[in-house]
């Protein structure tokens, strides 16, 4: 039976919209145009600094501080903010998370699995804490046993490295190639994945990214939150 995986942040949720409540508030001199383009240099800077700190709670506010630092000096406003102002703006940020909400569309697909009788799991890298308390808000417990939530802190290992999916594998007793992954990141979510031997990738692309010269493709690409029920589908065609 196939294993369904999610990663969590900006794909079982919208993360631009606490980024974008929070940025607003803790740097209102800052002029932004294209809101969109600011978030998608966030969670490049973060996917930056991420490996470069010990997954744990003791240096998360050092990773917090250092790619909003980065964020920052790419708008030319490096050096106008402390580490001070940075700390208010993750405050506000993890008080806006406290509020995400699934996309509508997921949860269908959530439940259709469920109706499948397919086991759903996340798969997700970050602190054990501030990603439980994101599927707190979500409601993700009444969709995932717990026992089918694997945050990377716990396991010494994150995204891109495709370890983290084969430690979840034996964690479960199950092999890689049993097992599907969805994400919004192609080097963490679908390179990884593949890397790693799952048997489908599928890139949950609504921020319409283009990766040129892609190592390995998706088993299928999914643009825009609406179709997301092409993942039931796809998965009732394997079991065919």
């Amino acid at each position: 039976m196939w294993q369904v995986f999610f990663d969590l942040d900006d794909t079982i949720y919208d993360q631009a919209q606490p980024f974008k409540i929070a940025f607003a508030k803790a740097f209102p001199q800052i002029k932004i145009d294209n809101w969109n383009q600011l978030y998608q240099l966030f969670r490049q800077k973060s996917d930056e600094v991420f490996p470069l700190y010990p997954n744990d709670r003791e240096h998360l506010e050092e990773m917090w501080i250092d790619r909003m630092n980065r964020t920052l000096s790419a708008l030319n406003e490096g050096n106008k903010y402390d580490s001070v102002m940075i700390l208010e703006f993750q405050k506000i940020y993890n008080q806006q998370l406290k509020q995400i909400v699934m996309f509508p569309e997921m949860r269908k697909l959530l439940v259709e699995l469920r109706n499948q009788k397919i086991q759903v799991g996340i798969i997700s890298n970050g602190s054990y804490e501030h990603q439980m308390n994101k599927v707190t808000a979500l409601g993700l417990q009444d969709y995932v046993a717990k026992d089918r939530i694997f945050i990377s802190a716990t396991f010494g290992v994150s995204k891109p490295d495709p370890e983290l999916f084969r430690k979840v594998g034996k964690e479960i007793g199950r092999p890689t190639d049993e097992m599907i992954y969805v994400g919004d990141n192609y080097l963490n979510d679908v390179y990884a994945a593949a890397q790693a031997g799952c048997k489908a990738t599928i890139w949950f692309n609504h921020r319409q990214r283009e990766i040129v010269n892609k190592p390995v493709m998706a088993t299928l690409e999914i643009k825009t939150p609406e179709k997301l029920f092409q993942i039931a589908n796809l998965v009732k065609n394997l079991n065919n």
